[in-house]
């Protein structure tokens, strides 16, 4: 090859990298990509939605004047001086709502099932489903997904904190674990993990059960972007002995 080709070579090698460079650095592909990589979440009943147009969306909603009236009509029987307030309890969550106004509540004597219910303004709705989708769906986030299944399943059903999910090595020091093994040995420190996929979220749980036969279990569940539940798979793995008696 003569100093001339070489330099021809030379010239074109140059001018394609520069080509291929270009076209793949080029915005519009890179807002093409950032397209595809949207998730396709469900539409939200309440969004963008005036209050009252959202309520008529949920269901087995009735009004009433205050929390007594309610209770009253869902067959509760009265308790002394300071009932209702002494065995009712507004149930925190840091859930992205899509009702603002809407709050959740629980109501627990000892001895009997705890009765849970949504309070908007003097609207009272049931805790089920339907309600849950409307109010949290789509969950957007890991966070969001593993605390809408512990709020489903634990802190509105429960007279108490009935299981605890480890997510994080300190939880293992907590003073509510009961169990007369070195659980962390047979668990190697192994902790709850939270995994998206398409339509939702793998929640692959580390989850300590205190009550009558207290022990360790991995539970894996699918959480739906729209609050729906799919359960995989659940395994003892430590056997801790008697827990709480209910």
């Amino acid at each position: 090859m003569n100093k001339k080709n070489f330099i021809i070579t030379i010239t074109l090698v140059i001018i394609f990298t520069i080509i291929i460079f270009v076209i793949l650095n080029n915005p519009f592909n890179h807002h093409n990509k950032q397209k595809e990589q949207v998730k396709a979440y469900p539409e939200n009943l309440c969004e963008a939605t005036s209050l009252a147009q959202c309520i008529s969306k949920l269901d087995r909603c009735q009004q009433y004047n205050t929390i007594k009236d309610y209770l009253i009509d869902q067959k509760i029987e009265e308790n002394g001086d300071d009932w209702p307030d002494k065995w009712l309890t507004q149930v925190e969550h840091n859930i992205n709502t899509y009702i603002p106004e809407a709050y959740l509540y629980k109501y627990h004597q000892p001895q009997k099932s705890p009765k849970a219910f949504i309070k908007i303004n003097t609207t009272y709705c049931p805790i089920n489903e339907t309600n849950l989708k409307i109010m949290f769906s789509p969950l957007k986030t890991k966070a969001e997904a593993l605390e809408y299944f512990s709020l489903v399943k634990n802190d509105l059903v429960s007279a108490i904190n009935k299981s605890i999910i480890i997510t994080q090595p300190e939880d293992f020091e907590s003073d509510q674990i009961i169990c007369n093994l070195d659980y962390q040995k047979y668990l190697n420190h192994r902790v709850s993990d939270v995994i998206e996929q398409e339509n939702g979220y793998l929640l692959d749980l580390i989850i300590h059960n205190r009550t009558y036969l207290a022990n360790f279990s991995n539970r894996q569940i699918i959480v739906k972007y729209d609050g729906s539940f799919e359960q995989i798979k659940t395994e003892m793995l430590v056997d801790c002995g008697p827990g709480i008696e209910l």
